[in-house]
């Protein structure tokens, strides 16, 4: 499966922002598991951003993060990321802000849960993870796929440096009916990390407050992605499994003085 076509799979919502394009070319055929010596220099070269016209640097596409990103995240499921509330969909496991509503996104022909949306005080951060090689990043090459694709689409993309490295900020036509069209504000964020990608969507920026983005932004950062260790093609969307919320085990141990009826925590919905 292209990395596009799960990405956007769904056209009946607004965040789903651009028509499918070309795959990810393929630039490893399988990703198989590092070497301890492989994982250690990776480790190393993504803790700054790539600046792709460096004199210095192959010709291959270099990871791209955030500078503090083995700090502050998005983190990797064999390095510290602390303890804080995260929900556990198996491939992404993501903190939780009381309120928080949760969509799984998953395919109506075979059910796969490819893709979550976060929607927290009128913004909306949609996150998907793809497995990526062990040297080489995705992020600089998929900018340039989504630019072209909203550029064909009547929108406009631009690139731009914020606190996540370099992004794209996108405007993008959304037909309300036969007779208006509107446009919509999106910011992309993209990760490079050990053999897996991160790409996060903050729809209609326009409308968001900055301190709503930010906290879209800090649970962004406070993922843990855990790829798995078989081997996979680069651009293979990592599926998601549905929470266990509670185990039996729990819920048989735990008694009514332990509930609080009033405490709200994270609202769970499944979409196709």
């Amino acid at each position: 499966m292209g990395l596009f076509s799960s990405f956007f799979g769904r056209k009946d919502k607004a965040e789903d922002i651009v028509d499918d394009v070309d795959d990810v070319e393929e630039v490893e055929d399988v990703d198989n598991e590092p070497e301890d010596d492989d994982r250690a220099d990776e480790e190393s070269r993504e803790s700054d951003v790539a600046e792709n016209n460096d004199d210095d640097v192959d010709d291959e596409p270099q990871k791209e993060a955030p500078r503090d990103r083995v700090k502050n995240g998005p983190w990797d499921e064999s390095e510290d990321a602390g303890e804080a509330n995260r929900i556990d969909l198996g491939a992404l496991r993501i903190p939780v802000i009381d309120g928080m509503q949760v969509q799984l996104e998953s395919q109506e022909e075979n059910g796969s849960i490819l893709a979550v949306s976060l929607i927290h005080k009128g913004g909306a951060l949609r996150v998907q993870a793809m497995a990526a090689p062990k040297t080489e990043g995705l992020w600089a090459q998929v900018r340039k796929q989504v630019s072209a694709s909203v550029t064909a689409a009547g929108g406009t993309a631009k690139e731009v440096f914020t606190d996540m490295g370099y992004g794209l900020s996108a405007v993008i036509p959304h037909k309300i009916d036969e007779d208006h069209v509107t446009v919509q504000n999106h910011e992309y964020m993209g990760v490079d990390g050990p053999r897996w990608f991160l790409m996060g969507i903050i729809a209609q920026t326009d409308g968001v407050p900055e301190e709503v983005r930010t906290e879209l932004v800090e649970v962004f950062r406070g993922i843990i992605v855990d790829r798995g260790d078989g081997p996979m093609p680069p651009g293979q969307v990592l599926e998601l499994t549905p929470p266990n919320l509670q185990s039996d085990a729990d819920s048989a141990d735990s008694s009514d003085d332990d509930i609080d009826p009033f405490e709200r925590g994270p609202e769970i919905a499944e979409v196709r």
